[in-house]
């Protein structure tokens, strides 16, 4: 009998927490550091949120859209020598997609850490927090900037924000 009670706890926890465990948001951040042809440096950050880990809210009987709170803060020390705050829209959607985005950030040369934040519109504690070491340097010899690899690519005839 007190097995059975045991499970039935178990079972109930675990109902209770995996709604809360399936939306963590789940952000994939990626950077690479560029210099322009006239010698200024600059950050280009590129932010990829999976569908199914932020909350979707209806607008009308249709379409759903969802919103990501984006904080990028550059640090020298404790020093922020960059910051944008902004708000990542959805568009209006049928099915969830995944959110994303491309900041550039212009900074000079130096040792920096990266900081991303990003909280979940529809829900406030579904955050995520990304921090790196940063590196910009340049020494004004011709140089290769760093790689960015393609995942996947296709044709798109479409209209939109993107094509």
């Amino acid at each position: 009998m007190k097995n059975k009670t045991s499970g039935l706890l178990l079972l109930f926890v675990l109902v209770a927490l995996l709604p809360k465990m399936a939306l963590a948001l789940d952000a994939g951040v990626s950077f690479a550091v560029y210099c322009t042809p006239d010698g200024k440096p600059h950050v280009e950050v590129n932010l990829e949120i999976a569908a199914g880990s932020v909350m979707y809210r209806h607008v009308d009987s249709t379409k759903m859209q969802s919103g990501v709170e984006i904080l990028i803060m550059i640090k020298n020390g404790e020093n922020v020598a960059r910051v944008e705050k902004y708000t990542l829209k959805s568009p209006l959607v049928m099915e969830p997609q995944a959110l994303l985005d491309v900041k550039r950030l212009s900074i000079l040369p130096g040792t920096y850490t990266l900081e991303v934040t990003m909280t979940d519109l529809n829900d406030s504690a579904n955050t995520d927090h990304f921090s790196s070491p940063l590196q910009v340097a340049f020494d004004g010899k011709i140089a290769l900037s760093e790689l960015q690899l393609l995942r996947s690519f296709r044709a798109d005839n479409s209209e939109g924000l993107f094509t």
